[in-house]
Parts: C-alpha cells; sequence; structure tokens
C-alpha cells in the first residue's frame, strides 16, 4: 500500500519537479527558506516544537547564484543530490532488514512484516530526507507494523519521529537528549 502511494507521489513529484526547473529556470530566482513566524509563547516551547525540514548542509543551495551559472541546473543538482543520498539509504535499510526481529517468523527474508517494515522506511526516509535511514529505525519501524497496516506504521513513525526526543536521539544529538533522558529516568524511579 505505501509503495503503490509512493509511486504516485513518485509521479506527482517528478511533475512538480519538471514544473519547479521550468518556472525557475527563465526568471532565474533563488530557492529561499521562508521565515517562520512565532509569538511570544512559540519561543518558549522552541525546544519542544517538532523538527522543521531542513536539508543537510551539503544540499543546500548555497547563496544566490552568480550571473553566468543557472537556477535550473543548481535545482537539478539539488534533485540529483537528493536522490542519490535517498538511495544510499534504501541500501542501508535493505542491510539492516535482516537483523531486525530476524528470529521472528514474520520478519524472515520475504515475510509479510519485513515487506511491511522495508515499506515503512522507504516512505519515511523519502518524507524526511533530512533524517534519512538511522540504525535502529528499523525496529521502532518493525514494531509499528506489528500493530498497524502500511500507511497506519508510517503515520505513526512521522508522529513519533516528529517528537523531540526521538528525532534528536536518531540525529545523535547527545547534548540535547541526555537531560532529557536524565529527567524521565529521575521521574520513573521517584
Amino acid at each position: 500500500a505505501v509503495l503503490l502511494e509512493m509511486d504516485l507521489v513518485k509521479e506527482a513529484d517528478e511533475k512538480s519537479r519538471q514544473l519547479v526547473l521550468h518556472k525557475l529556470a527563465p526568471h532565474q530566482h533563488v530557492l529561499e527558506p521562508q521565515p517562520q513566524l512565532h509569538n511570544e509563547r512559540d519561543h518558549a516551547h522552541d525546544d519542544d516544537a517538532p523538527p522543521l525540514l531542513q536539508l543537510p548542509a551539503h544540499l543546500s543551495i548555497a547563496g544566490p547564484p552568480s550571473r553566468d551559472s543557472s537556477t535550473a541546473l543548481d535545482a537539478q543538482a539539488l534533485a540529483d543530490k537528493l536522490i542519490a543520498d535517498n538511495e544510499r539509504n534504501i541500501k542501508l535499510v535493505q542491510r539492516d532488514m535482516p537483523r531486525t526481529f530476524g528470529n521472528h517468523p514474520l520478519f524472515q527474508d520475504g515475510a509479510a512484516g519485513a515487506q511491511k517494515t522495508y515499506e515503512v522506511l522507504e516512505a519515511y526516509t523519502c518524507y524526511r530526507p533530512d533524517l534519512g535511514y538511522v540504525q535502529g529505525m528499523s525496529y521502532l519501524a518493525a514494531i509499528l507494523c506489528l500493530h498497524l497496516d502500511s500507511f497506519g506504521a508510517f503515520r505513526a513513525m512521522v508522529s513519533l519521529m516528529s517528537t523531540r526526543l526521538l528525532f534528536d536521539m536518531y540525529r545523535l544529538e547527545e547534548e540535547r537528549v541526555m537531560p532529557s533522558l536524565v529527567l524521565r529516568v529521575s521521574l520513573v524511579t521517584w
């Protein structure tokens, strides 16, 4: 189900990419992030807000293009880098899947649970290319796939990964994760 929806999304993405490339080339616009509007209440809870989608530094378009370079070429290069990173993430998922609950019958090579988990992870790496796939995500996705269909597991994974704790944990940001973990452990042992 997720792969079918992903095929539809890929077709729409290709049409969108072509439209963007077509519209950007004549106007020579630079892709710039839109500023986020916050009120005072939002500033107090920035650490609790779900992480925003950000491209990794090596994938961003740095500064305005020079007069002799084409924005369409920059956009095409960015798209090519995103595709290469996504292919790398898919290979990591394929390599990690046999180790995910390898003794469980539903997660044997080619079994339904393994296929559903792979679909969810593939969809998530396409959904959040800034994070991609990190070793250990397969266990989270597999547990969700035990209890939900592919699309439900994907939605649940997106929701869980939108929490600051899990997102920072998979980004390997120890300085942000440790205070939260220490607080939770102290609450449980209190």
